[in-house]
């Protein structure tokens, strides 16, 4: 769980240390969803688990020197280093979402049954 260096200062940090975990547990939902309907059957596992291992890796080095920087400086400090540090993988989300479609529960349409020709 992400927020343990917070809880150094005493002043509400145990209440952000919660809220952060809260909102990392709902968040694993939310990731599991988008990755299962954005891969395929084959490699869904791979990718799960390439998933997991990077999330692991990025709480193990920017964890501490982000709770330094809380501890230091601000945690307003800390957020926007967090922010700096997740902002380079905004474009390849967004290309992720156009290159990839979501597949419809729907069966297609034929245009013939719409436009009758």
């Amino acid at each position: 769980m992400h927020g343990h260096g917070l809880l150094l200062k005493g002043d509400g940090s145990p209440a952000a240390s919660v809220c952060v975990g809260l909102l990392r547990s709902a968040a694993g939902p939310l990731v599991g969803a988008w990755l299962a309907v954005r891969t395929e059957a084959s490699t869904r596992a791979t990718v799960y688990s390439l998933v997991s291992q990077v999330d692991a890796a990025g709480q193990l080095v920017g964890g501490p020197p982000l709770g330094l920087t809380a501890e230091r400086l601000s945690i307003r400090a800390a957020l926007l280093g967090a922010a700096a540090i997740i902002a380079p993988a905004v474009p390849f989300l967004i290309g992720a979402a156009r290159r990839v479609p979501i597949p419809s529960r729907r069966p297609p349409v034929d245009r013939r049954d719409v436009y009758g020709s």
